[in-house]
């Protein structure tokens, strides 16, 4: 996640208020202590967004597949993140 926010150009205080809510929110911690596999597919869904911001031009087809292959491993363990996905695949184009 600080990776995703570093691209962004945001401020160090901003991304270290933004991982710690997430980290402490309600809703992160009650899906982690039920052993749920929101928390697997979340993860996955991050380093999926995180490899299609990649701006490396060398090895931008590894990345690509490396993000198709989280994305999978996203839907294989949460499958509403499938609502999701499209926000990753315009992200490039948007961010």
């Amino acid at each position: 996640m600080v990776g995703i926010l570093k691209k962004l150009e945001l401020p160090a205080w901003i991304i270290a208020v933004t991982v710690f809510s997430f980290i402490f929110s309600h809703a992160f911690l009650n899906y982690t202590q039920t052993a749920n596999s929101y928390v697997s597919a979340l993860m996955f869904y991050l380093l999926g967004l995180l490899f299609s911001l990649s701006e490396t031009k060398a090895n931008n087809l590894l990345y690509s597949i490396l993000s198709g292959i989280c994305l999978a491993l996203t839907l294989s363990f949460w499958m509403p993140f499938l609502w999701a996905l499209p926000a990753v695949i315009a992200a490039p184009l948007v961010l």
